[in-house]
């Protein structure tokens, strides 16, 4: 039989086939062809049948399927839909006054640098708004009356409901079926907990007959409306499009076909339950699981990265032991909530194409896709990365994919040598840099492309506090070999593994996986001892779901428990049945003896006699023996003490002499060869006896199998003597034990004898039989079952049940039974006519299939309907107060401790637990995992040892070719072909080695050795990072700007920003830091000059550098020191954000600092007026919080807590005010602020010992040039345009705030030297508000423009402000006093300054202008938000409704988080429609949002906008203003609250909040059509996964 599995990718897919001689054939073919085929996967499998089957299978004709097994797929079919936007038509079911629920999402931009705001555009083409509420009833804290509604029971509580509205629905539905539009996904609010409302429409929905219907609940029963809501219309707009695809693809065979697709989890899934939501990873998923089940065990355990660079991406994941799933991501603009393993796309792969942009190499994000591709693909395509390979040497033009044809390498000279061109004529004009070859340059992407991809890897890694140089290198994908040592050198990896099938390891990985079912559901149950018999309860009831749906999927519910083999042994016997497999040089045989009925009175039950003989390459002459008993010990266990298990370990030398002795007998083996064979056996004992016999306890029969796996070829193994040392390895039990009670009365009533055997697996689903309680034998047929207790104190672990089993002779005739066990779980035995032995993990254990026949012929089963269900079991937990969430994996017992595994869990990847709070369940999930075995003796070759056997004779290459190098030029190097290599056999690089779909490059100090397993493992013997640029140390002004270096420095020192940022989220303990991400880390030269700073907020950009240059300037700075500070003086922008200081020394650089790092985070709370210490009244800034100028955090290393906490709690001092009110939130997260300097000291002195503090200095500087030559293009662009407008080249504008204040600026552009002064005289008076903003935020305001009018990435540095001069006039808004109020300043007054600014350079209309600050609380409880409005539209684009603009990004708390939390309802949160100005180009809509009180609070109102409107420009109209409105239910009272105000509210009354709209741009008559705007352009490659989602998350602070 032939079996297919079968990744279809964006550019190739990947075959993986095993023929019926059990041969494996690999295949690759163009996943778009349509001159040579329709479908890729169905014209591979029509190939391979044709050419092994013996039947020509012509095009175009049904493919037969007798002959086909099953077939696995991968698929990019969703993905490819939701990323071109061609799913299925469907209309948006929603809760009425929320329709634009979902396009509003978060309301935050995904790229805060584009003005365009380009976004996706929504999945629904129709939105219905239908008359249903629920709301939770809130008993404790609510004080409406009446209450919302009727009451009714939900999942965790009571709930109020309004009912809903049948008849408006059905009328609405027949309008959209009358359309056309024939699916519809459903979302109604707090559905997760009561359903009902979605059941019934999507009843009625079904009655109408609609063909696809999605209901939020079922596709994710989690909370949060958003995701939750995108993720039923993914599921809506892509499981019809799987549909056709599938059908499409059957409908190309004749006859019935198994198709199992893969899910994003890394689980398979039959036809009718693969989904579109859970489709979006099915492709990348296969490559996770291939290398989690091969390289993982190859490397020993340690951690794994996997590196997939492919021909149009780049994904990179991690496994360490188990698969790391997330349960939210967003891809293409779409929240996915769903399981889905951790992948992140971060780079464009081999399809990367190549820039030179303002003195930097740059690489991607624009990939040239599969279509046209590189220029090397002869279509037309532009140069790329494989082009820069391909040039290089590194890609060999004879070994080039036949599919393309011969590569024309001529091409790429040729293109490529127009880009040298351009390099070298603006390295001749701007550098004075010696002119570079093609290879030069070619050779300058690549290291470029490598950093860029270093740097998420090392993200990956850091953000959950592991290091990344203890991982190895997983490489796989088409492209990956050509980078992986160079990217392993770069992380300071030592290991590089690549796997024999790296080419097509998803494929591969997809003949490896199991099938999966998860069953989810909400709670809200606190963890503690009392709870604990609810959950356990509810986790029975999911199990017991996962495992009604893999039963009807053909796993048999028998095959949950598993039975150990039988003591007794016989020999003689011949009677042999093969269970063979075959894989290469590596097949494998086992065989297994039968001998019918035993009469023997110690047997339990019929005989059953297994031994096991060697595979057909080891001699005859070894001889393996029986397998025996799993427990061997003389000594009475009983008890759970480890020392009883001491007279196991005594055994072990005896193993060893015996061992040594048949290595030291072998006659004619070298000494060497005998030394490492006793090396080579005694580390797998070892490694067999501490890893898994004295944890597990688990089978003799492994120890057995690794014995003989180390010996030699021409060794003999003494079966005798193994029979004697089996014999003192036995184990019994305790006569007067209550286990020997139990199974000697449990085998009386069964009729077994009555000594019986001691028999265990791992399965908690019959442990509740205790002491010798039996279950029904209808239920648990010739079954014992003893209690998991009792196995506990046996050592055996959590979960495992003890038990006998006999099988009857009707049942062994009328069975058709497949069983499969993991040895890590048992092993199998039953009276079958076949039986199979296949190795796993690492050589030592192993699995067992039984396969019984019908007794009416022979019949080959599927071998999906083999093996076990297995259950994994979460808990979703988070500490109470917090968003911080851990999925949290248990064993199957009832009584496992969750909350060690979360303290544990949360103390990794945050650095701290919080002792003092309760820990909450969020969702209670299990996750059913049935192992199908589909090819389990493909898993055997591929995890049969990582180990290089020892081998003499050394490779001979294939051919030689030349290699380009850094520093050496081109090299002659060997050609190897994977496939002629033999174990042991070694590559010292540089070489080149050809893998069948794939080039793998050894580079120099690289060693290549082939496994046992026929995989390659690429290592270096030290960790050292790459050799440095310089290896001595040389002065600053001798470095000669070198642009590839420059490009390659810019990623290093954003990497320090970054890797700070990653400490202080992890650290920190406070939502707005920790959760919100609001902060930022920034990296600074001697002068103080801003060299980095990771875009994280907006109105932090560029503002630091203000408060380093304060501080260099009044404070001494000492080695040890720490300087913390918030004055607006000092460079601060309002008091609730702490700068933190650290000054970097080297040792005999002198006392002056060699760099600075610094991070800005936001504090809940300093004291002040009012808590958030953000007053919406305020006068003074004493009124704020406390204040810090130049203020020692740490002195000589010491952290100052008592000086620190006596200056937050200073406040207090003042009439109306207090002192911080969460002083241990701030002393934890300045303590995590300082922590974060350290890391960004500690790389920063990395990076010097690496390169030199010359070499580092000059190319901080050289970057800080790089930024200023950006911007001077821009400011001559600008200046000439306007010169030859205008005769002049002067800008101006003005704008004023509701108070009445202006802000005028006038630039006066030098087009010539590319230098401008910005001027903001004539700037209204300081004011007597709080609206008063600091320096650093003008600074901020115009570094965030300057960037934004850029039209390409450049690096944020001091550079960007180097051709600026600033002037701002003394005591104006601008320049306050010392003592001004500067809250308003920072939050509304910053977004007029951009409006200004960007009003000049007429680069677009003005935005909401505002961040419609809102906060309401009293005592007990306190809710900050600030509310999106309406973008302005620009040249070419309309303006984007409901989003954040500019200075403000951050996200919107979820409806039902918000419900669930306060003591407040949202009646309404749609767009406001007509709100944006018109134009050519229409500005953005506004928001309109209302919030329900349900008792007394007090509410606050800073906002703007109020009074003069979002202008408009060249033509277009303003936007609409803003309002602010109380509706108070006890008089029906409406009024208008003003701009900014603090009012009390009390239980029923309404805040209607509108936010203001986006101007317009150009005249209506000229009405155009945008070409950005949401949705116009797709992102030339979807980065995704939680790298970016945080990253996102940043921006959206």
């Amino acid at each position: 039989m032939f079996s297919f599995a079968i990744d279809r990718g964006g550019t190739f897919t990947d075959v993986w086939c095993k023929i019926p001689s059990g041969k494996v054939i690999v295949r690759k073919l163009l996943s778009e062809d349509p001159e040579n085929y329709d479908d890729a996967p169905r014209e591979a499998i029509r190939r391979i049948l044709s050419e092994f089957s013996g039947a020509d299978v012509p095009k175009g004709s049904p493919i037969p399927t007798e002959q086909i097994q099953w077939i696995r797929m991968g698929t990019t079919v969703a993905t490819n839909a939701l990323l071109e936007r061609k799913g299925e038509r469907f209309a948006l079911l929603v809760t009425k006054g929320f329709r634009d629920l979902l396009y509003i999402g978060n309301q935050s931009r995904p790229d805060i640098f584009d003005l365009s705001i380009s976004m996706p555009e929504m999945l629904y083409e129709r939105v219905i708004e239908v008359d249903e509420r629920v709301l939770l009833a809130q008993p404790s804290s609510c004080r409406l009356d009446p209450q919302p509604g009727p009451l009714a029971t939900g999942v965790t509580g009571s709930l109020s409901t309004q009912p809903l509205n049948m008849e408006s629905l059905r009328t609405e539905l027949t309008s959209l079926l009358a359309d056309g539009i024939r699916c519809v996904a459903v979302l109604f609010l707090h559905s997760y907990l009561y359903p009902e409302h979605e059941l019934a429409a999507g009843r009625l929905a079904e009655e109408l007959g609609f063909s696809q219907v999605s209901l939020s609940h079922r596709v994710m029963q989690m909370v949060r409306a958003v995701p939750r809501g995108h993720t039923a219309c993914a599921d809506a707009y892509l499981t019809p499009c799987i549909d056709k695809y599938i059908g499409g693809f059957a409908s190309g065979f004749a006859g019935g076909l198994k198709v199992l697709f893969m899910q994003s989890d890394g689980g398979l899934a039959p036809v009718n339950q693969f989904n579109g939501s859970r489709a979006i990873l099915s492709g990348p998923a296969g490559g996770v699981v291939g290398y989690a089940l091969t390289t993982h065990r190859q490397a020993g355990g340690a951690p794994v990265i996997g590196f997939d660079m492919g021909g149009t991406s780049t994904d990179v994941s991690r496994f360490d032991g188990q698969l790391e799933h997330v349960f939210e991501t967003t891809t293409a603009g779409v929240a996915i909530q769903a399981p889905q393993l951790d992948i992140n796309t971060v780079a464009a792969g081999g399809g990367s194409r190549l820039f030179f942009r303002s003195g930097l190499f740059v690489v991607g994000p624009e990939s040239a896709g599969a279509h046209p591709g590189p220029v090397c693909y002869r279509k037309g395509g532009p140069l790329t990365v494989t082009d820069a390979n391909l040039v290089l040497g590194r890609l060999l033009p004879d070994q080039f994919p036949k599919i393309f044809g011969p590569p024309l390498i001529r091409h790429w000279t040729q293109r490529g040598q127009a880009l040298t061109d351009e390099i070298n004529a603006f390295l001749s004009a701007e550098t004075g840099q010696a002119a570079m070859s093609v290879e030069e340059a070619a050779l300058g992407f690549v290291r470029v492309a490598n950093e860029s991809m270093c740097r998420p890897i090392r993200a990956l890694t850091q953000a959950k506090g592991h290091n990344t140089a203890k991982h190895a290198l997983a490489c796989f994908g088409g492209a990956g070999g050509q980078h992986a040592c160079a990217i392993a050198r770069s992380l300071g990896m030592t290991r590089v593994f690549v796997h024999k099938y790296s080419g097509i390891l998803s494929a591969f990985g997809l003949a490896l996986a199991d099938v999966v079912h998860e069953a989810q559901e909400p709670c809200a149950l606190e963890y503690r001892q009392d709870n604990l018999a609810s959950i356990e309860k509810r986790f029975q009831h999911l199990e017991g779901e996962c495992l009604a749906k893999l039963t009807q999927q053909g796993f048999d519910k028998k095959q949950e428990i598993f039975v150990m083999l039988k003591k007794n042994h016989h020999h003689g016997n011949d009677d042999k049945l093969a269970h063979a497999s075959s894989t290469g040089s590596n097949r494998r045989q086992r065989y297994f003896n039968k001998t019918g009925t035993n009469s023997n009175s110690n047997s339990c039950g019929s005989g059953i006699v297994a031994t096991v003989e060697q595979p057909t390459h080891v001699p005859a002459s070894i001889r393996c023996p029986p397998m025996l008993s799993p427990f061997g010990c003389q000594a009475e266990v009983c008890g759970g003490n480890d020392n009883n298990f001491e007279a196991l370990f005594s055994q072990r030398e005896e193993l060893f002499n015996w061992l040594d002795k048949q290595a030291n007998n072998n006659s004619g083996e070298s000494s060497s060869r005998k030394v490492a064979s006793k090396e080579t056996s005694r580390r797998e004992v070892e490694n067999w006896y501490y890893m898994h016999f004295r944890f597990r306890m688990q089978g003799y029969q492994s120890l057995i199998y690794a014995i003989r796996q180390s010996a030699r070829e021409d060794s003999v193994f003494s079966e005798d003597h193994l029979d004697k040392w089996t014999f003192k390895m036995r184990f019994r039990i305790r006569k007067s034990s209550p286990l020997k009670t139990a199974l000697v009365a449990c085998a009386s009533r069964l009729g077994l004898e009555s000594d019986p055997d001691v028999i265990f697996c791992i399965d908690g689903f019959y442990g509740d039989a205790l002491s010798g309680r039996v279950h029904n034998r209808n239920e648990v047929p010739n079954r014992v079952v003893v209690a998991t207790s009792t196995c506990r104190a046996l050592g055996l672990g959590n979960g495992s049940c003890l038990f006998v089993s006999r099988a009857s002779r009707n049942e062994r005739d009328n069975a058709n039974m497949q069983v499969q066990l993991d040895l890590l779980r048992g092993f199998v035995v039953d009276d079958g006519d076949e039986l199979g032995y296949e190795h796993d993990d690492e050589g030592i254990f192993g699995r067992v299939s039984a396969t019984t026949r019908e007794s009416k012929g022979s019949r080959s089963s599927s071998s999906e309907s083999l093996s076990c269900i297995r259950y994994e079991r979460y808990l979703h937990l988070r500490y109470d107060g917090t968003d911080c969430a851990v999925m949290c994996r248990g064993s199957t017992e009832p009584n496992e401790d969750y909350l060690s595994v979360f303290v544990h869990r949360y103390r990794t990847e945050f650095g701290f637990t919080l002792d003092d709070r309760r820990v909450l369940i969020d969702d209670i999930r299990v996750r059913g995992v049935a192992s199908s075995g589909a090819d389990a003796e493909a898993a055997a070759d591929s995890l049969a040892g990582g180990e290089v056997a020892v081998e003499v004779q050394q490779p001979e290459p294939v051919a030689h070719s030349r290699v380009y190098f850094e520093g050496v030029g081109w090299q002659t190097v060997g050609i190897y072909r994977l496939d002629r290599l033999s174990p042991g056999q070694c590559i010292t690089g540089p070489a080149v080695v050809l893998e069948q779909n794939s080039t793998v490059l050894v580079e120099p100090d690289w060693t290549a050795s082939l496994t046992k397993t026929a995989d390659l493992l690429i290592s270096r013997k030290s960790a050292d990072a790459a050799a440095s640029v310089n290896e001595t140390a040389i002065a600053e002004s001798e470095v000669k700007v070198d642009s590839i270096q420059l490009s390659i420095f810019s990623h290093r020192f954003m990497s320090i920003a970054e890797q700070m940022g990653r400490v202080l989220q992890r650290t920190s303990i406070s939502t707005n830091i920790k959760e919100r991400l609001d902060f930022s880390c920034a990296l600074f030269g001697p002068d103080g000059g801003l060299v980095a700073n990771a875009p994280h907020i907006p109105v932090h950009l560029g503002a630091m550098q203000e408060t380093v240059r304060y501080q260099m300037a009044n404070c001494e700075l000492l080695p040890g020191d720490v300087i913390l500070a918030n004055h607006p003086r000092a460079g601060g922008s309002h008091l609730p954000d702490l700068t933190v200081i650290t000054p970097v020394f080297l040792p005999g650089s002198g006392q002056s600092p060699i760099f600075f790092v610094a991070n800005r985070g936001h504090h809940a709370d300093i004291g002040g007026r009012t808590p958030g210490s953000m007053p919406p009244d305020s006068h003074s800034i004493l009124e704020e919080g406390a204040v810090f100028r130049s203020f020692h955090l740490v002195r000589g290393g010491q952290f100052r807590e008592a000086e620190v906490t006596k200056e937050l709690m200073a406040p207090a001092k003042l009439p109306g005010c207090s002192g911080t009110r969460n002083l241990h939130d701030n002393l934890s997260d300045l303590r995590a602020q300082v922590a974060a300097n350290q890391k960004g000291v500690a790389l920063v002195t990395a990076l010097i010992e690496e390169y030199s503090l010359g070499v580092v200095q000059a190319y901080m500087k050289f970057i800080q040039a790089n930024a200023e030559t950006a911007v001077r293009d821009l400011l001559r662009r600008v200046g000439a345009s306007a010169l030859a407008r205008t005769g002049a080249s002067r800008l101006s504008f003005a704008d004023s705030l509701d108070d009445g204040s202006d802000i005028r600026l006038s630039v006066d552009i030098d087009a010539k030297a590319g230098s401008a002064v910005f001027d903001f005289a004539g700037t209204s008076l300081e004011s007597h508000g709080n609206l008063n903003a600091p320096r650093a935020v003008t600074m901020s305001a115009l570094i965030y423009c300057l960037r934004c009018m850029v039209p390409y990435s450049i690096p944020l540095n001091q550079g960007c402000l180097a051709p600026i001069q600033l002037r701002l006039p003394e005591g104006s808004l601008l320049s306050p006093s010392d003592i001004a109020a500067v809250v308003g300043g920072n939050v509304l007054t910053s977004q007029r300054i951009v409006d200004v600014i960007l009003g000049a350079f007429s680069a677009c209309a003005a935005s909401q202008g505002c961040m419609n600050n809102v906060t309401f609380g009293d005592d007990s409880v306190g809710y900050y938000e600030t509310v999106a409005g309406g973008s302005g539209a620009g040249p070419s684009w309309h303006g984007r409704s409901g989003v954040h603009t500019h200075m403000t990004n951050t996200r919107i708390t979820d409806v039902e988080i918000l419900e669930r939390r306060y003591p407040v309802i949202v009646d309404h949160f749609s767009l406001c429609p007509g709100t944006g100005g018109q134009g050519q180009f229409n500005g953005g809509d506004g928001i309109l949002r209302v919030l329900r009180f349900r008792k007394d609070l007090t509410l606050s109102v800073l906002t703007e906008r109020r009074v003069h409107a979002p202008y408009g420009l060249k033509g277009g109209q303003p936007g609409s203003r803003g309002s602010n409105s109380l509706e108070v239910a006890a008089t029906g009272r409406r009024m208008n609250l003003g701009a900014k105000t603090s009012v009390s509210v009390g239980p029923g009354d309404r805040f209607v909040l509108r936010t203001p709209g986006g101007g317009g741009f150009g005249p209506l008559a000229s009405k155009g059509t945008s070409d950005s705007g949401a949705g116009a352009h797709q992102p030339p490659l979807v980065l995704r996964g939680t790298l970016v989602d945080y990253e996102q998350m940043q921006f959206s602070a």
